[in-house]
């Protein structure tokens, strides 16, 4: 088999673990390439922590109106809050980690970064699919940092026109006022904190006990009081879902609510 290039390393995904590989790679000085089907910006980025920590920090500047008149902040009972604004605000931000976070990565790889789908032919040779055709590298080692991508079940399809995941929840131009999120690790539970403390209804399902992941006893406890205070939480059942006019039906055990949109980050 003949190859277009020969290299030492391809690394596959110019995303946060991608770009540091490549920063270990120049160190070692060893040839390199790296293939990426994009979009560039890293997930963290474009759909992930950065956008996420901006909405807890729109969430906690709303909610800490009561704390304000403590300190002798007064006339916050007439404030209001527009919440299309707000995720617009979101939107630009995150485009503009998203460019800095591109431009890194164009600026790293150089003319060694292929836009395109890498399939591996065998373990040292790989085919890139671009938009001007295919190409074969040869590379002695390979880093894959191809990153993940949100799962929804089968059983979700019925409602499938009324699910967000975090890949396309920073995309909506306006907030519903009733959410329900199914998955409460750390994207499901930082998510619904934050549009909580914005004002919206949120009601938070997961088969686990608690949340996060906690697997201390005690811990778990506080943190599901603490939390349960901000935002309904549903754990340890599994949860089923109707169409409704409007929305989405959520029932889980003995317990039952309507919601207009189902973010699910179940993994």
């Amino acid at each position: 088999m003949k190859a277009d290039l020969k290299v030492d390393v391809a690394i596959i995904g110019a995303g946060t673990a991608g770009l540091y590989a490549l920063r270990e790679v120049r160190q070692a000085r060893k040839s390199f390439v790296v293939i990426d089907a994009g979009p560039l910006g890293t997930t963290c980025a474009r759909v992930g922590c950065m956008p996420s920590k901006i909405a807890l920090h729109a969430g906690h500047l709303w909610s800490s109106r009561p704390q304000m008149q403590l300190y002798g902040i007064k006339g916050t009972e007439h404030l209001a809050i527009v919440r299309s604004l707000t995720w617009n605000m979101l939107r630009w931000k995150r485009d503009q980690f998203t460019e800095n976070a591109t431009n890194k990565a164009l600026s790293g790889a150089g003319e060694n970064l292929i836009m395109g789908k890498a399939r591996y032919l065998s373990p040292t040779y790989i085919e890139v699919t671009t938009e001007t055709g295919k190409q074969i590298i040869e590379a002695e080692a390979s880093i894959i940092a191809s990153g993940s991508r949100p799962v929804i079940p089968a059983w979700l399809e019925p409602v499938k026109d009324r699910i967000v995941t975090t890949d396309t929840l920073f995309e909506l131009e306006d907030l519903p006022p009733r959410i329900g999120i199914l998955g409460l690790g750390a994207i499901g539970l930082e998510m619904g904190l934050a549009l909580s403390r914005l004002g919206l209804t949120v009601i938070g399902a997961d088969l686990a006990p608690t949340v996060a992941g906690i697997s201390d006893p005690e811990i778990a406890e506080q943190v599901n009081m603490q939390f349960g205070k901000e935002m309904t939480l549903w754990l340890g059942n599994p949860v089923s879902v109707e169409r409704t006019e409007h929305g989405v039906r959520l029932l889980s055990g003995e317990h039952k609510a309507d919601v207009d949109l189902l973010l699910v980050s179940i993994g």
